[in-house]
């Protein structure tokens, strides 16, 4: 089997079952007062992949329907044009937020820039940091 590819026919014979949480986590998460119940974000690190068109995606889904179609699926992506770029406030609403408009529950998981966490190693980037976080204003919340 391929790393990350399970053959159709035996998806029936694997068990997905989650182990039981280790005591520590219930603790912490008991001792959390929460002013609405637990929400869960599941997604994938892309959502650009033509293997998905006819199985995930609806047949003759173009590479600028890929957000959209991904959005009506999941509820976030870890966001990966972060981590290589800081990206113009501008773009975020033109690349990525038009593209998720079908899911107002839609929440981009985004990864710190490189020149931030693995160049500068979160040394003397005080201003690359303010600019990335003022980029992010076109997120919204």
């Amino acid at each position: 089997m391929e790393f990350g590819n399970v053959p159709q026919e035996e998806l029936a014979n694997i068990d997905f079952t989650l182990p039981d949480d280790h005591p520590m986590t219930n603790s912490t998460l008991h001792s959390v007062a929460r002013a609405s119940a637990l929400k869960v974000y599941v997604g994938c690190t892309t959502w650009t992949q033509k293997p998905w068109i006819g199985k995930l995606y609806p047949p003759g889904t173009k590479d600028s329907g890929y957000g959209s179609e991904y959005a009506r699926q999941f509820n976030t992506i870890e966001f990966g044009p972060t981590f290589y770029a800081i990206p113009k406030t501008e773009d975020v609403q033109s690349k990525w937020i038009s593209k998720i408009s079908v899911n107002p529950e839609f929440k981009f998981c985004l990864r710190f820039p490189s020149v931030i966490s693995h160049i500068r190693r979160l040394k003397n980037a005080e201003s690359l940091t303010n600019q990335f976080f003022d980029s992010l204003s076109g997120f919204g919340d």
